[in-house]
């Protein structure tokens, strides 16, 4: 049967989470079509396509304008669970990620009407769609669209000369929010032992009020030290004290990711919530230790139990711009002084070979295998 990939084509969350699906997908299933939500933009991943080996030609030579004259047919549409109703077919399913307890800016009603099924990376996520009476499979995301040869892409290495070289270096990337909670590294640093060398790659929208990082590092009294332009980025060298903090404007290159990612000790995902964290999940297959609150999505690949996860209280989700407490809970750090205690082991362990063996997940690999989630895939959507 035809399988019609609905998603948008970009660089943002949903683009990236949807062309590693149709890798998995063009792989296994030889009559897959895809259908553009919004303007495609195909130069945004054209170095994340040639990272995980997706045809260019062959992909943009499988874009329809629409389905107007085709018969049976399967969709499947990643996007927003509120808005699944941009779903086409007779036979249509959607695959979401969301970060709290309700559906953001949707009614379940409307969700009900416009797929047969929604899957969603976690159980937790099923959990949320059932408790608002919409019919939900767990289909994992996939595991690592970057953990391929770092040889062949930009070196970062000169980083470490700004950085104490007796210390790990550590990592936080993503938007600049209340909910993924990188205010909440920085607070947490104050209180390690040794020097802290952080990595930032936060993309921070300097409007809506939001607190840009470049700020909130000089509230905190970190001295902005130096600025570097390297390959078009533009970084940020930050001092206070013992503590040095580098800001990486936001890259457009997947390979520049890698890069930082090569260079990484230590990988810190302490957020609110998360429909699947794809950085966690590349860096945790790339073999690099995290630390990571034991929440939402993380906790389909992490355990409770795991020397480096972080136990987690539930709250009204609210920030008053992305968020404004019509969403459900969220679930924070329970103590940042935990997240001191963990970097501060990280420390000590530094080039042991027991924090190489302290990777949060039970078994990733086997749970993301491409195999698994074509089947998985096949089965609920009938292709």
């Amino acid at each position: 049967m035809k399988l019609i990939l609905q998603a948008p084509i970009n660089s943002l969350g949903y683009g990236v989470f949807a062309l590693g699906y149709y890798k998995i997908l063009r792989d296994r299933h030889e009559d897959l079509h895809v259908l553009p939500i919004g303007n495609p933009n195909i130069g945004a991943i054209e170095d994340l396509m040639d990272i995980i080996g997706v045809d260019k030609q062959d992909y943009i030579d499988r874009m329809i304008p629409g389905v107007n004259g085709l018969t049976d047919y399967t969709t499947l549409t990643i996007w927003h669970a509120h808005e699944l109703n941009k779903s086409v077919g007779p036979n249509k399913y959607g695959h979401s990620t969301f970060e709290t307890t309700k559906i953001h800016g949707g009614n379940s009603g409307s969700i009900r009407d416009s797929v047969n099924t929604v899957m969603t990376p976690s159980d937790w996520g099923v959990r949320v769609l059932r408790e608002h009476n919409i019919k939900a499979e767990c289909v994992p995301g996939p595991a690592s669209l970057l953990g391929v040869d770092v040889s062949m892409y930009r070196n970062f290495d000169f980083l470490k000369n700004h950085f104490d070289s007796s210390t790990p270096i550590f990592m936080s990337s993503g938007k600049w929010e209340k909910r993924k909670n990188q205010q909440g590294i920085l607070d947490a640093i104050s209180n390690v032992d040794e020097p802290v060398n952080l990595i930032g790659l936060w993309d921070n929208p300097f409007t809506n009020g939001l607190v840009a990082p470049m700020e909130y590092l000089t509230h905190l009294k970190f001295n902005l030290a130096r600025v570097l332009n390297h390959e078009n980025n533009l970084i940020y060298i930050y001092k206070r004290g013992k503590d040095t903090v580098i800001l990486v404007s936001y890259v457009k290159s997947y390979k520049d990711v890698v890069s930082l990612y090569n260079i990484t000790d230590c990988y810190m995902s302490i957020s609110c919530g998360e429909g699947w964290d794809l950085p966690l999940v590349e860096t945790i297959s790339m073999g690099i230790p995290s630390i990571a609150s034991y929440n939402t999505a993380h906790t389909q690949y992490i355990e409770s139990k795991d020397e480096f996860s972080l136990e987690c209280t539930e709250e009204l989700a609210k920030d008053g711009i992305f968020f404004d407490g019509n969403q459900g809970n969220w679930y924070p750090v329970k103590r940042l002084s935990d997240v001191s205690e963990l970097m501060n082991k990280i420390i000590y362990y530094h080039g042991d070979e027991i924090v190489e063996a302290q990777i949060v997940s039970s078994d990733l690999a086997k749970l993301c295998n491409p195999d698994r989630i074509f089947k998985m895939l096949k089965d609920h959507c009938g292709f």
